[in-house]
């Protein structure tokens, strides 16, 4: 079990040394890191408010909406053939972004 998320880490970079992006994959990738970074947390914040979530749980949904696209994803977007190439891309473009944007977010929630 200890050994998932090495292992995880090392077939994204298999899959990122041996994928070619197209255009169309690095708007996607853009897009894709955009909604996740920035929409997000931004709407997670937007929804605490009718919902009545104050305090340590707005702070919790907001940072956690506010996490880069799992590694876990581009292991299933391989596994079943589903654009590994655009999945992979996300997942190390928000993983690089996220250091911006969540301590961005952590500050802006505290």
């Amino acid at each position: 079990g200890r050994a998932a998320v090495p292992v995880m880490q090392t077939v994204l970079g298999l899959q990122l040394a041996t994928l070619t992006f197209t255009r169309t994959h690095l708007r996607a990738i853009g897009l894709a890191s955009a909604l996740s970074l920035i929409v997000a947390p931004l709407l997670a914040a937007l929804y605490a408010i009718p919902f009545g979530v104050t305090g340590l749980a707005r702070q919790v949904a907001i940072l956690e909406s506010a996490v880069p696209t799992a590694v876990s994803a581009s292991i299933v977007a391989t596994r079943y053939d589903a654009e590994p190439a655009l999945v992979s891309g996300t997942v190390l473009v928000t993983s690089i972004l996220s250091l911006v944007t969540v301590t961005f977010v952590l500050y802006w929630i505290r």
